[in-house]
């Protein structure tokens, strides 16, 4: 037995498999960096790539296809669709895809049906964090379909934890395998105040993130804080990049608090790795995560970061070495912390540079890609 498994991964090895990954595709952030991640660098010698998005990916088509998949879309809106498990078969078929590789739970939902009965296919679930936010039926319904998956995927050991305990995934049918960074992209980074001066930023404190302008992120709480980081030291500013539905919010509590003449809401930017060292000290106020890629960035940008202890943050970050962390909801932990950061350069510079040697050890691009490979190899070879 053991023998023809091995046969049947060498065989599996040689033929150029096809890996779709499956997104909702109407907005961009860590997870879709992730999935990009995982075709860009991939072995295009063992596989082809493509990436099937359940809505018309408008905003990211260009990035996607930049990536070198072959892009799909259905086209399909918000809301309930019972054809979506149908239309998902038939581009597994019509493609001839071997791997079914899912993230986050829309399209886990969908292509676990779709797949249903498809003996030959690897399906293969990647959960980011959406799982959080879902009340108890779709927890149930979440636990039945893992039944159909070949490997349940957490990028963080909480969210491990939590399939465990919440809905009912025992931890040892479910693996973790830590999102992993492009660490090229901080070698050579431009000089700080060049940057700065892009935002008009230039002599100013920065205090930066960059993350998707919704519920999940708990911005509010940063506006909050504002205040009196301001009050302590008046040359801090506050630069969020990204887009998302509580943009005009944000803006309007930035505006009723005093604050709006310190923060720039600048939009989505494709360049985010270039422009995290305009960045002095890195905020990430969440009020759930899965394992944040803009957190591992940060630290590889050298950044100090203040974080809040939320899902696979305190995985990553320990306090009051790599980071200062604060709990969430709590803006006065918030202000404290960030005006700590704020009032000391050394202990800026030490925090940076312990996180940067901490994420350069664990949070390898290249770890992570062939760890997933190697899963698609082994699923394949046990079928």
């Amino acid at each position: 037995m053991r023998e023809d498994k091995r046969a049947g991964r060498t065989e599996a090895a040689m033929k150029k498999l096809r890996v779709m990954h499956v997104i909702i595709g109407n907005g961009f952030g860590g997870l879709e960096n992730v999935m990009l991640d995982l075709v860009r660098k991939g072995d295009r010698e063992r596989f082809e790539y493509f990436i099937l998005c359940l809505s018309t990916p408008d905003v990211i088509r260009d990035k996607l296809e930049a990536s070198g998949a072959t892009v799909l879309d259905l086209g399909y809106g918000e809301g309930f669709h019972p054809g979506l498990p149908l239309a998902i078969r038939k581009v597994v078929d019509g493609h001839g895809i071997d791997v079914v590789h899912s993230h986050d739970y829309k399209p886990f939902f969908y292509a676990t049906l779709g797949c249903l009965g498809k003996r030959r296919v690897a399906r293969v679930y990647t959960e980011h964090s959406s799982i959080l936010s879902m009340g108890a039926k779709h927890r149930r319904i979440g636990r039945m379909l893992a039944r159909f998956n070949d490997a349940m995927v957490m990028v963080s050991y909480h969210l491990q934890r939590y399939w465990a305990d919440r809905v009912g995934l025992p931890a040892e049918q479910s693996l973790v395998i830590h999102n992993g960074i492009d660490v090229g992209l901080f070698d050579h980074p431009e000089d700080r105040e060049s940057l700065k001066r892009e935002f008009g930023l230039e002599g100013k404190l920065v205090i930066g993130t960059a993350l998707r302008l919704n519920e999940q992120k708990g911005l509010q709480y940063l506006v909050a804080a504002a205040p009196a980081v301001k009050e302590r030291f008046p040359e801090a500013r506050f630069l969020v990049i990204g887009e998302g539905p509580l943009r005009d919010d944000l803006t309007a509590r930035a505006r009723a608090l005093g604050v709006d003449d310190v923060f720039l809401f600048p939009g989505y930017r494709s360049d985010v790795s270039r422009i995290l060292p305009a960045f002095d000290v890195y905020v990430l106020p969440s009020l759930w995560e899965g394992l944040p890629l803009g957190m591992i960035e940060a630290m590889l940008a050298k950044l100090p970061i203040v974080a809040t202890t939320v899902g696979g943050v305190p995985e990553v970050l320990v306090d009051d070495d790599t980071a200062l962390l604060v709990p969430p909801a709590d803006s006065g932990a918030l202000a404290e912390a960030l005006s700590r950061l704020a009032g000391s350069a050394d202990l800026r510079r030490t925090m940076g540079e312990r996180g940067r040697d901490h994420a350069l050890a664990e949070y390898s691009l290249q770890k992570m890609v062939d760890t997933y490979e190697t899963l698609y190899l082994d699923i394949l070879a046990a079928k």
